[in-house]
């Protein structure tokens, strides 16, 4: 959101970079003084036009409440996420130790498929046990089933018995209906219920 004058902005980090190739770090760093002034040079007013508008999001994320609860929200979830990526990553305690990058790539994106994997896993476990616990006559508080984490590690068996017998069964079709009401949460407020949930 780069508001008052974007194509001076766009100068000066041209600028900017041009003058770190050309000059070397040393000699960027002792230009700073001069940058962050706004002397006469062109990168000066470059910055001035960034830190202003850096400033004004700044102080919208910190005088709107409703925002920064969904980007604190957000930001529980991947740490979650992360967490529990790393909780599955046990090998070699989740150290890569490979240096080729296809290697490092290849590790991190199995991990991330075993994550994904495991969560859906976990995802329908929770929906067959509501389904159950709705057929029994229980009721449902959607709040509170929108503070279940997805991230359970208490039934995973990381060291356990891998059967293979198994993988020619075809699994049952996936019911994605879960009769359960979750319109109050969307209505009340867009982070509600994700706060907590890791």
């Amino acid at each position: 959101m780069l508001g008052r004058n974007a194509e001076v902005v766009d100068d000066t980090a041209d600028t900017a970079l041009a003058l770190a190739e050309e000059e070397g770090a040393g000699v960027a760093a002792a230009h700073a003084d001069d940058v962050v002034v706004g002397s006469n040079n062109l990168v000066g007013p470059g910055l001035g036009e960034l830190a202003g508008d850096v400033a004004a999001e700044l102080l919208r994320y910190l005088s709107d409440a409703p925002l920064r609860r969904r980007g604190t929200a957000a930001t529980n979830k991947v740490e979650a996420f992360n967490g529990f990526s790393q909780w599955l990553g046990f090998g070699n305690r989740g150290v890569i130790t490979d240096n080729d990058p296809v290697e490092q790539e290849k590790v991190m994106k199995f991990n991330a498929l075993l994550t994904n994997a495991v969560v859906f896993h976990n995802a329908l476990d929770i929906a067959e046990i509501v389904r159950q616990l709705l057929e029994e006559g229980w009721e449902i508080d959607p709040e509170e089933l929108a503070r279940i984490s997805p991230y359970l590690t208490g039934h995973i068996n990381r060291f356990g018995e891998y059967s293979t017998h198994e993988l020619g069964i075809q699994p049952e079709a996936y019911d994605p209906k879960l009769d359960v009401d979750f319109t109050p949460l969307r209505a009340e407020d867009p982070a509600a219920g994700f706060t907590a949930a890791a």
